[in-house]
This record gives structure tokens, C-alpha cells and sequence, in this order.
């Protein structure tokens, strides 16, 4: 089987969101505007399962947002997955 690079150069931020919808990358810390944007994404991209929520404010006045993730099903179990927090 033959192939072909397209792109031979990417810029991180603009090529990636342009070739996948989202900027993020499990290479780098990102901007919470970015994580905000991704979780949007993931909501977009797969409405039967994923949710935005919106949880409150930090005290910068933040968003405090939340992926959820569910089938629906109210008897499945449920997990807290905490993570990008830092001091």
C-alpha cells in the first residue's frame, strides 16, 4: 500500500484543530481555554454519551466545568476522575 505525507509541517495549535476539531494534545499543559474547548468537542462529537457541565466558579471567576460521561443507564456505577488540577 502507497501514502502519502499531506502535511509536511504542522503548526501545533491551528493545523491541529483544523485536522481533528480540538487543540489538545497529552504532550503539554494547555490553557483552560483550550480544555474548555476539548470538552465542548468531546460533547459535540459524541452527544449520546458526553455532557458539559458546569459545576460553579473558582475564585478567579472561573467556569469550573465537567465532562460527563454516561450511557444513561441509572444503574451503572459511577467514577470521579479528577485531573489538570495544580497548586
Amino acid at each position: 500500500m502507497r501514502w502519502r505525507v499531506f502535511v509536511k509541517s504542522m503548526k501545533l495549535n491551528n493545523d491541529f484543530f483544523s485536522l481533528l476539531g480540538h487543540s489538545m494534545t497529552w504532550t503539554a499543559y494547555h490553557r483552560l481555554s483550550d480544555i474548555h474547548m476539548y470538552l465542548d468537542y468531546m460533547a459535540k462529537t459524541y452527544p449520546n454519551l458526553c455532557s458539559v457541565q458546569d459545576i460553579g466558579r473558582s475564585l478567579e471567576n472561573r467556569a469550573l466545568k465537567v465532562l460527563r460521561i454516561s450511557n444513561g443507564n441509572p444503574s451503572n456505577k459511577a467514577m470521579w476522575i479528577d485531573a489538570g488540577i495544580h497548586a
